[in-house]
């Protein structure tokens, strides 16, 4: 499951770092499923829509908006495992590290 903000989601009309990712893996022939209940990138499509597009990447979410959710998404999506990206919001807007480390670690402790 690629998990995170902006970054994780992109918008249109770029690729995702997941686009480059899927191909990477394809190529060594690794079998990979994304899942998430988001799909293609914000806005719509991305340049190269060839890939796997499902994800779990929100725009502008903080660490504590993922960790409000985490539990919800990952009981449906049953991911075996999860890219995290995620913690820039947070210091964007205002957020401490100390509370975004807080949060990431019950992101985590959730996923376990």
């Amino acid at each position: 499951m690629p998990l995170g903000d902006s970054i994780t989601q992109s918008v249109t009309p770029y690729n995702s770092y997941r686009y480059y990712l899927w191909h990477l893996l394809l190529s060594e022939n690794y079998r990979v499923d994304f899942v998430g209940s988001r799909n293609g990138v914000g806005g719509g499509l991305p340049a190269n829509p060839d890939f796997d597009m499902d994800h779990e990447g929100h725009a502008g979410w903080r660490a504590d908006e993922i960790l409000a959710n985490i539990q919800a998404w990952a009981m449906q999506a049953s991911p075996h495992a999860v890219l995290l990206h995620i913690g820039h919001n947070d210091l964007c807007q205002g957020q401490s590290i100390a509370s975004t480390v807080i949060d990431i670690g019950g992101i985590v402790d959730v996923l376990r």
